[in-house]
């Protein structure tokens, strides 16, 4: 099983980005909400059709485990905070000290 690093960037709070997981295509919305302070990610398809919208990125745990029964990728996707807190990433830690994996499936 291989670790992905998802790129990411701080530079703007909205953006998208298109990737192969598992042998599948899916779009990454990325978006920065300044009220909340925290991140939050919409995954696409192969379509461009939404599956799920809205997942805050938080620190330390399995991002997708609860979407398991939609057209997600099968694998984990988690935030690492390189300096090993349990801190979240905000809109200037993330991409930098904050990464995006994912964990490939067997």
């Amino acid at each position: 099983m291989a670790i992905v690093e998802i790129p990411t960037r701080n530079d703007i709070t909205s953006y998208k980005y298109r990737i192969e997981l598992d042998d599948s295509f899916f779009s990454f919305i990325f978006n920065f909400n300044g009220r909340r302070g925290r991140w939050y990610l919409d995954i696409l398809n192969a379509n461009d059709e939404p599956v799920v919208n809205g997942i805050c990125l938080l620190n330390g745990v399995n991002l997708l485990q609860q979407y398991r029964h939609l057209n997600i990728p099968k694998g984990d996707l988690f935030v690492f905070d390189t300096k090993e807190t349990t801190e979240n990433p905000d809109r200037e830690t993330f991409s930098t000290r904050f990464r995006l994996l994912y964990k490939e499936v067997d």
